[in-house]
């Protein structure tokens, strides 16, 4: 699989980029404990030294992948939210994108999931970043389409606690082999998502 980054002067992918390249197909493949500096070089055709040139680890190569992946998450939850008129409308477009952006990752998606409990600290941290912005941005909508009557605690609580429904959601997902279509989630993402903005509306 291509990750979009830098290409050399004639067009073609630049060695940095073959590395990532290869680093997203052999990580798909074997895993992080799987995975193997020698593995990428080889996939990349390229000499194993030349890695350390661009990465100090397999770990900093793993987390470059994250960051591609993630930083096109939110860009595409972004585009969405421009679109929508309201904070509802802007939430359920961010849980949807979000998905959808997460899910088209294909076996990398398993291997990120399944980081937000690995051994690595470094990687672990990269996660729960991401779910804090994700968590962030629909706090913004839940207090939004409440017209301002939850408190910044509630709204804070309601972002984190979807979040951590749609990574539950996700990890079963995740467990099915073919993986599921964003399609096929969608409808589900949609009832937790209204659920919860029904349920903070009638609190009192």
């Amino acid at each position: 699989m291509v990750v979009s980054g830098m290409q050399s002067p004639n067009g073609s992918p630049s060695r940095r980029q073959r590395l990532v390249d290869a680093a997203h197909d052999v990580f798909s493949e074997s895993g992080y404990d799987g995975a193997t500096v020698a593995a990428i070089t080889a996939r990349a055709n390229i000499a194993t030294g030349s890695f350390y040139r661009y990465f100090p680890s397999k770990q900093a190569c793993f987390l470059d992948l994250l960051d591609t992946l993630y930083g096109e998450l939110m860009r595409a939850v972004l585009a969405a939210r421009a679109v929508a008129t309201d904070g509802e409308a802007k939430l359920l477009a961010s849980v949807e994108a979000a998905v959808a952006s997460f899910l088209a990752q294909g076996p990398l998606a398993r291997l990120v999931a399944g980081s937000r409990h690995g051994p690595e600290p470094a990687v672990r941290a990269r996660v729960e970043a991401v779910a804090n912005e994700m968590a962030r941005l629909l706090a913004k909508d839940f207090a939004e389409l409440t017209d301002g009557q939850r408190s910044p605690t509630e709204a804070h609580a309601a972002g984190q606690f979807l979040v951590g429904g749609l990574e539950k959601l996700l990890d079963s997902a995740l467990t099915q082999d073919p993986l599921p279509s964003p399609g096929a989630l969608l409808p589900v993402v949609r009832q937790l998502t209204v659920g919860m903005v029904v349920g903070l509306r009638d609190v009192r």
